[in-house]
């Protein structure tokens, strides 16, 4: 059986804190990005790798529809850098090349059908 930890530095907590503090504050500052609907969705399990969140779909629509990352910040109310991050994430997960091929994919995928 394990000794309990004789400080704060050996528990789980204090590992994190000596191993992984990068990781650790990049974590929760990717947390702190997450619109309420999105990180209600991560916490669910709803966000599985290759899915979008309903924030990347939103930012999918808005790039579909032609508009700059600065208009979708002002849409969103979200910074600039944030909706440039959602945009680059978007087109991470469905491996495309360009903002382009996004439009592209967000016409033809998010479009009401008639």
């Amino acid at each position: 059986m394990r000794a309990p930890p004789t400080s704060a530095m050996d528990s789980p907590t204090g590992v994190v804190r000596r191993r992984g503090s990068a990781r650790a504050r990049s974590l929760r500052s990717e947390g702190r990005r997450l619109s309420v609907e999105d990180a209600i969705a991560v916490a669910r399990g709803d966000e599985h790798p290759g899915r979008l969140t309903a924030r990347e779909i939103s930012v999918t629509q808005l790039v579909a529809d032609g508009h700059t990352d600065r208009e979708i910040a002002r849409r969103l109310a979200i910074s600039e850098r944030t909706a440039e991050s959602h945009v680059l994430r978007v087109r991470e997960k469905l491996g495309l090349r360009s903002r382009v091929e996004l439009g592209r994919w967000g016409a033809e995928h998010l479009t009401a059908k008639p």
